[in-house]
């Protein structure tokens, strides 16, 4: 029986999700010298199917951010919190990865539920997003940055970075959506 796999392809598909997390980890390691991050935060199956190999092939922990209710609760009560991460206490910025960007609304609320559930007195008192990494090769626009933050190109073999402020040698392929 064969099944259709739609948008999902990339991580259902098990011969294309191990090309392309190994082409994502490449390149976020490769981003990881020009921009500081110490997580990958996610949400919802495109980001999970991603983010859990390329965690661990880079050794970077992860924040799930859950989708809530208009009243901030879980959709599924079973699930436990909003948010989930690694226990360390040095994640002080972070990534969002994903695949694409349409409205710009999964990214405001990851930045948002971070934010409202990182306050521990041990903890530092923000921790950051520092950008959004799209590891969709569909994912091609001139968008570069979304609320402030810049948008990066993950998914691309052989992709440059470069630090902050400057010009990206290779521009982002993000799709306006």
């Amino acid at each position: 029986m064969k099944f259709g796999t739609g948008y999902l392809d990339h991580v259902l598909c098990a011969d294309k999700l191990q090309t392309r997390a190994k082409i994502v980890s490449r390149n976020l390691l490769r981003l990881k010298k020009v921009l500081s991050y110490d997580a990958i935060a996610f949400r919802g199956y495109s980001g999970a199917g991603m983010a859990f190999p390329v965690s661990y092939v880079t050794g970077l922990p992860l924040l799930l951010v859950r989708k809530t209710t208009v009243d901030n609760k879980i959709n599924d009560s079973s699930h436990g919190y909003v948010l989930h991460g690694d226990e360390r206490k040095d994640i002080t910025k972070y990534i969002i990865l994903d695949d694409i960007i349409a409205s710009g609304n999964t990214v405001r609320d990851i930045i948002r539920t971070v934010e409202r559930r990182t306050f521990h007195p041990e903890l530092p008192s923000r921790v950051e997003c520092v950008g959004v990494c799209l590891y969709s090769i569909e994912a091609s626009s001139n968008r570069h940055s979304i609320d402030g933050l810049r948008v990066f190109d993950v998914g691309t073999p052989g992709v440059r970075y470069t630090t902050p402020g400057s010009r990206p040698l290779r521009r982002p392929r993000i799709k306006n959506g």
